[in-house]
């Protein structure tokens, strides 16, 4: 059976249809539904802004790739730069052992653009896992639970885009609330890995994520 046929068995028992539901271009017509029914606009880069207290060099404008605002800190433009020492470093500046800056760097590790986004879903996004997992060493459990405005969590949109090994690195934490985590709209983690690989052909994060098999409660 080729991935793509076992995908489309895979949305029909996800979405209570019949494997023999027939076929459209090739695919299976509850799998060409369920990608019509949860497909989104891809985000649009926004324009550079010249407004006072803003950066304006071409890499730190870049930082903001995925908002419409640009209050990004320190380590959400790492995290875009794919800096993994300069996460650490941040990191190890604030020092841990002190209250007074395990304070401050709960503020940056948490802090969150006007759309919803962290240092976390940054790093997710570009597919560093170096800085994921870098980031993941405070408060891990925390981090991959946070949610953006629309439900998604980070292992969504690492399989969202089909970062493989961003998603490894999240399903070290708590994973069975990761996978068991749903959208508004009923997307799982799982869901997002299927439809991009319905789009791309790459079945690897949904047999990685399949692994974990959780079971609700």
């Amino acid at each position: 059976m080729s991935d793509l046929k076992w995908l489309c068995n895979v949305v029909c028992a996800t979405e209570g249809s019949d494997p023999s539901c027939g076929s459209r271009g090739g695919r299976c017509a509850c799998a060409s539904e369920t990608m019509a029914k949860h497909a989104t606009e891809r985000p649009k880069v926004p324009a550079k802004s010249n407004k006072p207290g803003t950066a304006s060099s071409d890499d730190e404008m870049h930082c903001c790739a995925l908002c419409d605002d640009n209050s990004y800190t320190n380590l959400m433009c790492a995290a875009q730069k794919k800096d993994c020492r300069g996460i650490k470093r941040i990191f190890n500046e604030l020092q841990l052992s002190h209250k007074k800056d395990k304070l401050q760097l709960h503020n940056k590790v948490f802090a969150q653009r006007a759309c919803g986004r962290t240092a976390l879903f940054d790093a997710v996004e570009c597919g560093s896992a170096d800085c994921v997992e870098a980031l993941l060493v405070f408060e891990p459990e925390k981090q991959v639970a946070w949610r953006l405005p629309d439900g998604m969590m980070p292992l969504m949109v690492a399989a969202k885009l089909g970062h493989l090994a961003c998603a490894k690195v999240l399903l070290k934490h708590c994973p069975s609330v990761q996978l068991l985590a749903r959208t508004p709209e009923g997307h799982t983690a799982l869901t997002s890995a299927m439809l991009s690989a319905f789009e791309s052909g790459n079945t690897d994060c949904v047999e990685a994520l399949l692994l974990f098999e959780p079971r609700e409660q």
